[in-house]
């Protein structure tokens, strides 16, 4: 006990909350804590400090409180994932007109363009949450991927715990048009999001939670940086910023028509690089889904506007989801990204597993978990 205070009052010393150590987290609270603390300003040195009060609000609200219910799940005792997933028989899922698969689609227009806004709500919703695509694929490949005996949906596993959902179609992917001119911009794109995030907070009468993969975190970060007053919680993963590679010159010429290029079986299936973490039927059924919706890839200019992110700009909760396998997401951007951050409502979390695409890999759990435990300390926010 005197070791775990020890690192406790270590932990509230300190704002830069990012590491994820399991086997420590299975010795001091028997698997029932995730969130680590990693010392930046002694880059060699790792100094692991627990969260203590993550471990007593999880055992106060769902071990003391739940022991029935706890009995009545088949857990593995390797991470918080395994302990921390409410009864999903408390959130009746809408599954829309019976025999749907889809989500609910709803046509919104933002500036005078019709966007898809793909929607799956339960009852009694505890929060929403608005997920934003990558680079190159759209929302139901990514979010709503369906294969006959494996649970892939990310929409679907976020309804399960209790959450409204939408994924959003951005400008010329899946089923929103391009514009007339072909092109997207981050600053277009960021605009988009904002009108339907003021769409969405219309039906729902509060924030909602954003969560990026990839390139949507980076659009993700654009929104939270232009308007914070609209987003309870910001919730990134893949996060590939890299200004060298993003940030490209102002005065950079771009093709007069878009290249249109066609997307390929091959780089759908990119992503998946770690062995044992997805079925080869997933993988299958997802570069299918992908290049039926995004046949041609989106093509973007202006790319200048990304200098706007900037992470000492980042004023509400933010949760920075890392998989130890991802190239484009290397730890030295995350590093950089996360010290920047001046809220000291920020946690980086490292995945045990996965790759670029682990949302669709067995550490999903892990990260669904995390993203529970983080938007429910940040909801209702003024």
């Amino acid at each position: 006990m005197g070791k775990i205070l020890q690192l406790f009052n270590q932990a509230l010393s300190s704002p830069d909350f990012c590491y994820s150590d399991h086997s420590l987290a299975r010795q001091y609270t028997m698997n029932r804590a995730f969130i680590f603390h990693q010392s930046l300003r002694q880059p060699r040195h790792f100094c692991v400090v627990l969260l203590l009060f993550t471990a007593i609000n999880f055992i106060v609200d769902n071990v003391v409180g739940n022991v029935a219910a706890a009995q009545n799940h088949s857990v593995q005792a390797s991470s918080l994932a395994d302990h921390s997933l409410p009864d999903h028989s408390l959130h009746n899922i809408d599954e829309g007109p019976r025999g749907s698969q889809r989500p609910s689609l709803h046509k919104v227009s933002i500036d005078q363009h019709e966007f898809a806004l793909w929607h799956r709500p339960v009852s009694s919703a505890k929060a929403t949450i608005l997920l934003l695509h990558g680079r190159t694929y759209s929302a139901l490949p990514d979010f709503d991927l369906q294969l006959a005996g494996e649970s892939l949906s990310f929409m679907r596993s976020l309804n399960q715990l209790g959450y409204d959902v939408y994924a959003l179609d951005s400008r010329g992917y899946g089923h929103t048009a391009r514009d007339s001119s072909g092109w997207l911009t981050p600053d277009r794109a960021a605009q988009d999001v904002i009108g339907i995030i003021q769409w969405i907070q219309q039906q729902t009468q509060r924030k909602l939670h954003i969560y990026g993969w990839s390139y949507g975190a980076m659009v993700s970060q654009l929104v939270a940086q232009r308007k914070p007053d609209l987003i309870a919680s910001m919730l990134l993963f893949g996060y590939p910023f890299d200004p060298a590679r993003h940030i490209h010159k102002l005065d950079k010429t771009y093709p007069s028509q878009p290249p249109a290029i066609k997307n390929t079986s091959a780089h759908a299936a990119s992503d998946f690089i770690t062995a044992g973490t997805i079925s080869p039927q997933a993988i299958q059924a997802y570069t299918a889904a992908a290049l039926r919706a995004d046949p041609i890839r989106v093509d973007f200019k202006n790319l200048h506007e990304w200098s706007e992110l900037d992470a000492s700009r980042i004023i509400i909760p933010t949760l920075l989801i890392q998989a130890p396998h991802d190239p484009l997401a290397r730890t030295d951007l995350q590093q950089a990204f996360f010290t920047q951050i001046k809220t000291p409502e920020k946690w980086w979390v490292v995945l045990k597993d996965g790759d670029h695409a682990a949302l669709l890999e067995t550490p999903r759990d892990e990260m669904l978990a995390v993203m529970d435990f983080f938007i429910r300390l940040h909801q209702d926010r003024p």
